[in-house]
C-alpha cells in the first residue's frame, strides 16, 4: 500500500509540474499578447452576441470579433445604436469601431449630424472695434437693421436698436445677444475700417472665451457673424456632454472638420462642470491647441502605486481612464506602460477580466498605434512618442481648407486651430513668392515641392528640378503588403509571421499574416482538467483510511470458495462440510502373508540373469 501511495505522489508532483512549465511558458508572453489571448478566452465562452453594444464596440477595437454582431444591433431604419433606442454616444463609438475596420458608415454619421440643437446656455458677445476713431455702423439681419456708434475709446451707444436684439454690456465695450437671435446672421458695415468679432462665457464665470476667428474690414466692405452655439442631444432629450464629447472628435477624425465647429464653445465653456469625463483630451485632439495637452498631463499620478496612470472618473477606474488619456493624447508614455503591466490580471486581462477596460487598453497602448488618425504617432512596441507639431512651425500655413484645395495644395498633418487646415502652401502665393523652381512634367524635384494653383505648375521649394526616374517602389508595393500581410514590430494573436517576407519590411519590422484558415488559438482547457485530477488525488491521499475498504472491494481478487463465519460454522446457504474420515495409525501386529508366487523354471531365470548382464557392461 505505501508503494502504491508514493506512486501517486510521484505522480501528482510530476502533473503539478508539468502545469507549472506550462503556465510559466504563458507568463513569458507580452502583456498585450497575454491580454489578447485572455479576451479570445473569454470569447470562446461568451459569444459577441450575448455582449451588450458599447462591449462589442470595444472588443472590435483590439481584435477583429464582433463585426458582424456590432453591424447586427445597428437600428436599421434610423442607422444607429442600439436597436429601438438610439444615443448619440453608442452611436459615435461604433461608427469609429466599424470605420476602422473598413464598414462604410456614411449613413450613421448622417444620422449623427442631424441630432443637434440649439444651447441657451451660454452667454454671447458682439464686439465691434476701430483704429481708435469715432465711427457709424450698421447691423442687419432678419429684414432688422441696429444703429451703434463706435466711440474714440472704442465703448458702443446703441443709437437705434428695435428689435432688442442686442444690450450693451461689459462697461459698454461689448453688445450682449438675445439668446432669440442666436440663429440670426449678422452683417455689420461701417463707415471706418473696423473688426468684429464673437465671445462667449459660461454664465457665472469669470472667464472669456474669443472666438478664433476676427474679421477686418474696410469701410465699403461689411463683415459677417453668426452664433454658433449647438451640442449634441439624443432625441426629445436636452444636451448631452459626454455623448457630444465622443460625437465631436470622432466626426473630426471623420474629417468633418467644418461641421463641428460650433460645438466648439458649448465643448469649451461647460468642460469645467465635467472634469471627470477629462474634457481637456477631447478639446486637444480637436483643436491641437497644446494648452489642453498640458492640463491633461497635469492629471497623470505623479509617484505611488499608480504612479503614470489617470484617474479622473467618478467613481474613479484608472484602467479605463488611462486607455482614454493615451488614445486621445496620441502618446504612450513609460510610466503608464509600466502602470498597466504591473496592473495586468494574472489571465493577462484587465479590472478582473473587464472586456471593455481590457479592449480599449490594447487598442490605445498597443494595438491601435500606427493605423492612421489615432496612435499615428506611435509606434506600437517601443516606448517613445512623437507629438504633433504645429503647422506654421513645420513649414506648413493655416488656412481655410477649401482655398486650400482650390490653390492647389495638400492637407498636412500638422495642427492649425478650429476650422483651420494646415496647407502644403500659402493659397495666396506663386512658386516665386514662395521662393521655388517650377518643374515641368518631365522633370521631379530634387527636395520638397508642392503643387501651386497661381502657377498650375509643380513648384520646388528646395533642391532643383531633375530629369524625371523611375518610381521608387512605395511600402504598399512590398512582398508582404502584397501578400494581404503587414509590416509591424510584433503580430496580434490572430496573426503569424512570415519569416519568408519579413525582409520585405524595415529593420525591426516582421510580416504579419492572417493565421492559416482553421488554425485556431492556442487554448489551455485541458490544463483545468489536470488540475481537477490533481486535486481528487490528493483528496484520495487525505481520506485514504475511509477510502480503503471502497478501494479493497474494487481491486482486492474475491475468494472462489466457501467463506467461513466468525463462529466457526457454515457459511449462510452453504450445505454443511461433509465430515473428514479419520485415518486410524498401522496395527503393530505382523500381517498374515499371502500365497507365495510360484516358482519359474531353471530356464526362464538363467535367461534373465544373462540379460541383466549384458545391460550392465
Amino acid at each position: 500500500m505505501k508503494r502504491g501511495l508514493s506512486a501517486i505522489v510521484l505522480f501528482a508532483f510530476l502533473i503539478i509540474a508539468s502545469v507549472n512549465f506550462i503556465i510559466a511558458q504563458n507568463e513569458n508572453l507580452s502583456a498585450p499578447q497575454r491580454g489578447l489571448q485572455c479576451l479570445e478566452d473569454i470569447l470562446e465562452t461568451q459569444l459577441c452576441g450575448q455582449l451588450s453594444v458599447e462591449t462589442e464596440t470595444f472588443v472590435l477595437l483590439a481584435t477583429d470579433e464582433c463585426q458582424s454582431e456590432l453591424e447586427d444591433d445597428m437600428d436599421a431604419t434610423n442607422n444607429c445604436w442600439p436597436a429601438g433606442d438610439c444615443d448619440i454616444l453608442t452611436t459615435a463609438r461604433a461608427i469609429f469601431a466599424l470605420s476602422k475596420a473598413g464598414v462604410d458608415t456614411s449613413d450613421s454619421e448622417a444620422w449623427l449630424l442631424a441630432q443637434n440643437q440649439t444651447t441657451d446656455e451660454l452667454t454671447w458677445y458682439l464686439q465691434i472695434e476701430t483704429e481708435s476713431q469715432a465711427a457709424s455702423c450698421t447691423i442687419n439681419y432678419n429684414s432688422n437693421s441696429d444703429e451703434i456708434s463706435v466711440n474714440a475709446d472704442n465703448t458702443l451707444t446703441i443709437t437705434r436698436g428695435a428689435s432688442g436684439c442686442f444690450n450693451l454690456a461689459r462697461d459698454n465695450y461689448w453688445l450682449e445677444v438675445n439668446s432669440n437671435c442666436f440663429d440670426s446672421q449678422f452683417e455689420i458695415s461701417c463707415n471706418q475700417d473696423f473688426a468684429t468679432t464673437l465671445l462667449f462665457q459660461k454664465p457665472g464665470s469669470d472667464t472669456i472665451h474669443i472666438s478664433s476667428e476676427i474679421h477686418s474690414s474696410s469701410s465699403d466692405t461689411p463683415t459677417y457673424e453668426k452664433v454658433n452655439s449647438v451640442c449634441f442631444a439624443n432625441p426629445g432629450e436636452e444636451c448631452n456632454y459626454e455623448g457630444s464629447l465622443w460625437a465631436a472628435f470622432i466626426l473630426n477624425e471623420l474629417d468633418y472638420r467644418e461641421e463641428i465647429i460650433p460645438y466648439a464653445p458649448y465643448l469649451i465653456t461647460i468642460a469645467e462642470d465635467n472634469s471627470n469625463l477629462l474634457p481637456d483630451a477631447f478639446l486637444y485632439r480637436i483643436s491641437g491647441f497644446n494648452e489642453y495637452k498640458d492640463q491633461v498631463m497635469d492629471l497623470q499620478t505623479p509617484g505611488g502605486n499608480d504612479e503614470g496612470s489617470w484617474g479622473i472618473s467618478t467613481p474613479v477606474n484608472r484602467h479605463y481612464d488611462t486607455a482614454l488619456a493615451m488614445f486621445l493624447l496620441n502618446i504612450r508614455p513609460d510610466n503608464a506602460i509600466s502602470w498597466l503591466e504591473d496592473n495586468q490580471d494574472d489571465t493577462g486581462c484587465w479590472n478582473n477580466n473587464n472586456l471593455i477596460d481590457t479592449s480599449f487598453i490594447l487598442y490605445s497602448a498597443w494595438y491601435g498605434a500606427g493605423l492612421g488618425g489615432i496612435g499615428g504617432g506611435v509606434t506600437p512596441g517601443d516606448g517613445t512618442t512623437t507629438p504633433v507639431q504645429d503647422c506654421e512651425p513645420s513649414n506648413g500655413y493655416c488656412s481655410d481648407a477649401l482655398d486650400c484645395i482650390d490653390a492647389g495644395g495638400n492637407a498636412l498633418d500638422y495642427d492649425c486651430t478650429f476650422g483651420l487646415d494646415c496647407c502644403s502652401i500659402n493659397p495666396e502665393k506663386s512658386c516665386s513668392d514662395l521662393g521655388g523652381d517650377i518643374c515641368f512634367a518631365d522633370e521631379d524635384c530634387s527636395g520638397d515641392e508642392t503643387y501651386n494653383s497661381v502657377d498650375q505648375k509643380s513648384c520646388c521649394l528646395t533642391g532643383s528640378c531633375v530629369p524625371s526616374a523611375a518610381p521608387t517602389p512605395t511600402e504598399e508595393e512590398t512582398e508582404c503588403k502584397k501578400a494581404g500581410g503587414g509590416c509591424y514590430t510584433s503580430c496580434t494573436g490572430n496573426e503569424e509571421e512570415s519569416t519568408s517576407l519579413t525582409s520585405s519590411c524595415d529593420s525591426g519590422e516582421k510580416c504579419c499574416v492572417a493565421k492559416a484558415a482553421g488554425e485556431e488559438a492556442k487554448s489551455y482547457w485541458w490544463i483545468w482538467v489536470l488540475l481537477i485530477l490533481i486535486l481528487l488525488i490528493i483528496l484520495a491521499i487525505v481520506f485514504r483510511d475511509k477510502l480503503r475498504p471502497y478501494w479493497e472491494k474494487l481491486f482486492k481478487k474475491k475468494p472462489t470458495g466457501p467463506r467461513p463465519s466468525t463462529l466457526g460454522l457454515p457459511s449462510a446457504g452453504m450445505p454443511p462440510a461433509m465430515p473428514q474420515r479419520r485415518i486410524l495409525p498401522p496395527s503393530a501386529q505382523r500381517p498374515m502373508p499371502g500365497p507365495r508366487p510360484a516358482p519359474r523354471p531353471a530356464g526362464q531365470t538363467d535367461d534373465v540373469l544373462k540379460k541383466l548382464r549384458e545391460m550392465g557392461k
